[in-house]
């Protein structure tokens, strides 16, 4: 199997669980390791990342929260689009 038939194979819950491994990755490092692997500063901005379903959020989507230390949250959704 090649990389374009794996990647036709991520589904929604998929796709949402890399992007927030990948967000949650550069959160754990410190300036100079993220600076390194070519990570903005502002992931040192985000506090907690969590998966709709963890966080109790009533609904059917693939998606997680981000809180940043100031208190501001985000929703982010994954929709497959076609």
């Amino acid at each position: 199997m090649d990389e374009k038939d794996e990647a036709r194979e991520m589904g929604e819950f998929e796709v949402a669980q890399l992007l927030r491994d990948m967000l949650e990755a550069g959160t754990a490092m410190d300036d100079e390791d993220r600076a390194d692997v070519g990570l903005p500063d502002e992931c040192g901005h985000v506090e907690t990342v969590v998966g709709y379903r963890e966080g109790g959020y009533l609904t059917r989507d693939a998606g997680f929260v981000v809180t940043l230390r100031s208190g501001a949250k985000f929703e982010v959704s994954v929709v497959r689009s076609n």
